[in-house]
Formats: C-alpha cells, structure tokens, sequence
C-alpha cells in the first residue's frame, strides 16, 4: 500500500498516470458512447460510466507502476516467508 502512496505523492509521476488516464479514457469513451457523442445527444451520455472509464486506466496506471517499480520486487524478496 505504500508504494501506490508513494506513487500517487509524487507530482511527475502522478501527471504521468492522469495523462494515461485522460488518453485512453478519450478512446474508450469514444468507442463507448460514439452514437451518443457523434451524434450530438449530449443529454443522454450517462457520466457514472464516463467517470469510471477514466478511473479505471487511473487506477491501472498508478497500479501496474506501483507493482512493476524494482525496489519493490527486492523488498518484497527481503520479506520473511510467513
């Protein structure tokens, strides 16, 4: 838990999840609700899952960053078999 903390705490590393989120967020939203945005029916877009198509390449970016850091595959090596 602490290295997603420390992946969120630091500021070029925080932009760099939040530009992937914003990047695939478009495209998935894009492919998602394209009859609604070409369309121009920007009153039926539903936002819930507008929001949680940014969340989630958020929460897979800072996670997958998090899990792949090297420092953290030797602490999790140090760590006693419990």
């Amino acid at each position: 838990m602490n290295v997603i903390k420390e992946q969120l705490a630091i500021r070029t590393k925080l932009f760099k999840h939040i530009k992937t989120a914003l990047v695939v967020g478009v495209i998935l939203n894009v492919i998602n609700q394209n009859h609604l945005i070409w369309g121009f029916d920007w009153h039926k877009l539903e936002i819930s899952r507008m929001v949680l198509t940014f969340l989630v390449p958020f929460s897979v970016s800072v996670y997958s960053a998090a899990t792949s850091n090297p420092s953290t595959e030797q602490h999790l090596k140090s760590k006693p078999d419990e």
